[in-house]
């Protein structure tokens, strides 16, 4: 049921005008290679890639889901628009998944997709194996297990929020008395989601086994390993494992940049054109395999896409603020009311009791950096002012989704409430949101209602979009609770 879930809510958000590029062709590939091995995937080749030969240039793509769950399909928002701006073929690996097909099934496919891409006549020097979350453990997984053996290595490596070190170690900032504050607050990419997830695929595997502990790999081996870029989300639960692997590869020489990136998600790659921060991220990846492919630049409205923009920098070294934001369609919600409120399919109420006066409650609650101040999660607010009845907020969640909010309701002091009249990303039909403030003996109440009417998703996903959004309410509530004891310790 998760995995029909996850893989619905994933057709929808890569849908075409979401992020995937036009005109890209998709061609299945499901064969066995002369051992019997398994060989599915599918090649991704966007208009400017059409007269490439894989064999001059291909990337690699092993997509993520903890080892149990998306597919290739999933993965398309990325892949294709890795295709069009690299302008050469990309191939997505459709390994097999836990729990049906434990470790080591999934390193066994994309074994196979190597050897049966050589007997084609595609070298490992024009291949850049990329990937994210379990995805980017894969393809550090095979680079090893190469370089081990004295095989031929790809060209570079493209790791996005990479899942290294599967159970965690006690360096990890994975356990919780090494865990720095603002480390695993992703409601994308929970730690017990991650552990459950890392004991399944595993099922009885050792966790010293040298395919899964890629950052306990000898020096030697790792001295063997290509180039290697790292992207990772500043509050990310696998930012540690980044850092150890750059630690790695520095200490044995080989060339290697890791980016830490704020206010992103867990795997923000994948939603292509669909947010700049998904965008910026597929550009660093496009110059760094131009870099070490070789490739020409590809240039122009074709390669590009209208409207689209690409960093000024060939190799950008973090997200610089926007002063507007780059959404390629926006999707009109139905209105909302009170009524809706009360009976909307989806509810979530979080109640915040807190030693602030009613003043300083609502002080905060309209802050021209509400909302954007309370959690890493949220990465941009524009509230002009006046605020009061119509006016419009408009918010940046991650690498997610935008949404822009139009109030319908100021009672000063007393209430305030918003219908979302658009988001970025479909899957939502009615959308808004109710923030009540009391007074307390000991300070004030709020009493904070959120009312979603979910579209064109498939029933089970509805369970996720619950989960996901309470953790995203109750991180929010603990971000405002903070930020007003920051003030009461200020003053």
């Amino acid at each position: 049921m998760l995995r029909g879930a996850f893989d619905g809510l994933g057709r929808v958000l890569t849908s075409p005008h979401v992020g995937a590029e036009p005109g890209t062709g998709y061609e299945p590939v499901d064969t066995f290679g002369p051992e019997g091995e398994t060989v599915r995937g599918e090649w991704v080749v966007a208009p400017s890639a059409q007269d490439r030969d894989p064999r001059d240039g291909v990337i690699v793509w092993f997509h993520g889901g903890g080892y149990l769950l998306s597919s290739p399909g999933n993965a398309r928002a990325v892949t294709s628009t890795l295709s069009q701006l690299a302008g050469i073929p990309v191939f997505a690996v459709d390994y097999r998944r836990a729990p049906e097909n434990p470790y080591p099934a999934a390193f066994d496919d994309a074994l196979a997709v190597s050897r049966w891409m050589g007997r084609a006549g595609v070298a490992m020097d024009r291949v850049v194996l990329a990937g994210d979350s379990a995805g980017a453990h894969l393809a550090l997984s095979l680079a090893i297990h190469l370089a081990a053996r004295g095989e031929e290595t790809p060209a570079a490596l493209a790791l996005h929020s990479p899942v290294l070190d599967p159970l965690g170690s006690p360096a990890d900032s994975r356990m919780p008395s090494a865990r720095p504050p603002l480390l695993a607050q992703d409601p994308l990419m929970p730690p017990e989601f991650a552990r459950r997830a890392a004991i399944s695929f595993l099922d009885g595997i050792a966790a010293d086994d040298p395919r899964i502990a890629v950052l306990n790999a000898p020096d030697d081996v790792i001295a063997a390993l290509p180039p290697v870029l790292t992207m990772v989300g500043e509050t990310e639960l696998f930012r540690t494992d980044a850092e150890r692997l750059r630690d790695r590869l520095t200490d044995a020489q080989v060339a290697n940049d890791l980016h830490v990136v704020p206010g992103v998600v867990h795997s923000w790659i994948t939603y292509g054109r669909a947010m700049p921060e998904s965008l910026h991220a597929i550009e660093v990846t496009v110059a760094f395999t131009r870099t070490h492919l070789g490739r020409p630049h590809v240039d122009g409205p074709d390669a590009l896409g209208a409207g689209a923009t690409r960093s000024t920098s060939p190799t950008p070294r973090t997200l610089t603020p926007r002063s507007e934001t780059y959404v390629s369609r926006w999707h009109n919600l139905e209105p909302v009311d009170d009524e809706f409120l009360l009976s909307a399919p989806v509810r979530i109420v979080h109640t915040l009791d807190t030693n602030a006066s009613v003043d300083e409650l609502w002080a905060a609650l309209e802050a021209d950096d509400a909302i954007v101040s309370w959690s890493p999660v949220v990465t941009g607010s524009d509230w002009p002012r006046p605020h009061g009845i119509g006016s419009v907020r408009t918010v940046t969640i991650g690498g997610i989704a935008t949404v822009r909010e139009r109030f319908y309701r100021w009672d000063e002091k007393e209430r305030m409430t918003f219908g979302v009249a658009q988001t970025s990303v479909p899957g939502i039909r009615r959308m808004g949101e109710d923030y009540v403030v009391t007074e307390t003996a000991s300070g004030s109440r709020l009493v904070w209602t959120v009312a979603i009417e979910p579209s064109r998703l498939p029933g089970p996903a509805t369970g996720l979009v619950v989960a996901g959004l309470r953790t995203a309410v109750g991180q929010l509530a603990a971000g405002l609770e903070r930020r007003l004891r920051a003030s009461e310790r200020a003053f």
